[in-house]
């Protein structure tokens, strides 16, 4: 019975998840509209892939590569680290080392940067460009290209700007796939953003959103939205940037959107002097956070802007003036991912 399960939910999950464009397995589970029917199968195939990880870690492994970007887009953390580190242990021991590489630094790393682990996430991107040298074309350069991304990314949370631009620098040189090349262009604009270039950065995440289309998007731009809103945000264009916020916020069915939506929001009801608005919405976010992590970067970005809201509403200036618009980790659907 537990096998006839187990298979029943692979079909399942391959029937809504699996797409034909990207065409190559893990990119082809990446964030889509038929993942609204697992919402509420998930606490049964929670404890399916639990259960095969102790009798069948293979088969475990294949729901994984499955369901790591699904688990991006509903915030499940905890769950993502828990399947990821498993598969990257079993992966190591059969010596499949372009999945091996592809989780430590797509899926692993990145859940590490969102919960704030910047050591790790970093020491994971490492160990993953390590195998991705000895993977064969074109699935070196992809990897290639989007460990630099990501290792930047890092570098630019954890305050290194010059190191983050050099990485960046490095993963635009290298040919890579459309999905590839998006998620590096994510990555140029948050560099940019944070560097002030909020034009650069605008055009980046615009060229993201476009290379997303081309192979038939990822979740109606969940993780471009919130950027192109932020790069209105800074660049003053508030009414675009309300825009942007209220689109990804419709997206109800993906948890992470829906808080960096209204997280967006709040930060344009600050830059509109509404402080009470804005704080009374941050204070929503912090509720909906707390029942899912207490350390995802998400908790440092509303700490900044509540000390902002703070300093507004007493009539002083920022304590900051960097932390007056914190771009931490948005939504990478690998992711990310």
């Amino acid at each position: 019975a537990a096998g006839g399960l187990t298979a029943f939910y692979r079909h399942f999950l391959e029937r809504r998840i699996v797409r034909t464009r990207p065409d190559v397995p893990y990119w082809n589970a990446l964030v889509s509209d038929g993942m609204r029917e697992i919402d509420a199968e998930w606490p049964i195939i929670r404890d399916v892939i639990r259960r095969e990880f102790e009798l069948t870690p293979a088969t475990a492994v294949e729901f994984t590569m499955l369901l790591v970007h699904y688990l991006d887009s509903r915030f499940l953390n905890e769950d993502r680290l828990d399947y990821v580190e498993r598969a990257v242990a079993y992966l190591n021991q059969q010596g499949r080392v372009a999945e091996e590489a592809l989780l430590r630094i797509d899926a692993l790393s990145w859940t590490e940067v969102e919960e704030g682990q910047l050591a790790a996430a970093k020491q994971e991107v490492e160990s993953g460009l390590r195998l991705a040298a000895a993977c064969p074309s074109p699935q070196r350069e992809d990897l290639l290209a989007l460990g630099h991304a990501w290792s930047a990314r890092i570098d630019l949370e954890g305050g290194d700007i010059d190191a983050a631009s050099r990485l960046i620098g490095e993963a635009r040189g290298i040919p890579c796939s459309p999905w590839i090349e998006a998620r590096v262009n994510m990555a140029f604009g948050d560099i940019a953003l944070r560097s002030g270039d909020a034009d650069a950065a605008l055009e980046a995440y615009l060229e993201a959103d476009r290379l997303m289309r081309s192979y038939g998007g990822e979740g109606e731009g969940y993780q471009t939205l919130p950027r192109i809103g932020i790069a209105h945000v800074e660049a003053g264009r508030f009414d675009e940037a309300e825009q942007a916020f209220r689109q990804l916020r419709s997206l109800q069915d993906i948890s992470i959107g829906t808080l960096y939506a209204d997280f967006g929001l709040a930060l344009v009801e600050l830059r509109r002097g509404h402080a009470d608005a804005a704080a009374a919405r941050i204070e929503r976010i912090r509720s909906q956070i707390v029942r899912r992590t207490e350390s995802n970067l998400l908790w440092k970005m509303i700490d900044d802007v509540s000390r902002d809201i703070e300093a507004r509403r007493i009539g002083a200036p920022p304590p900051d003036p960097d932390r007056a618009l914190p771009t931490g980790p948005i939504p990478d659907g690998s992711g990310g991912g």
